[in-house]
């Protein structure tokens, strides 16, 4: 299901969990560009943890934010 932003989002999170947090943002790039909106469950979600650090969390968080506006 390539173009299902849940499926990009479900892979961000087992690569954060797998500590590549390259590769885990280039899915939630995809996830929010394929329209990816459920901020709050981002924002909550612990198996992003390792990623909020970086400042690309921040842009995600901003695209994803754009998404459900």
């Amino acid at each position: 299901l390539p173009d299902e932003p849940e499926v990009h989002y479900n892979l961000a999170c087992s690569l954060a969990l797998l500590g590549d947090a390259d590769e885990a943002f280039r899915a939630l790039r995809r996830a929010a560009e394929l329209g990816y909106d459920d901020l709050a469950h981002l924002e909550r979600d612990r198996d992003l943890d390792a990623l909020r650090a970086d400042p690309r969390f921040e842009v995600v968080r901003r695209a994803v934010g754009r998404c459900g506006s």
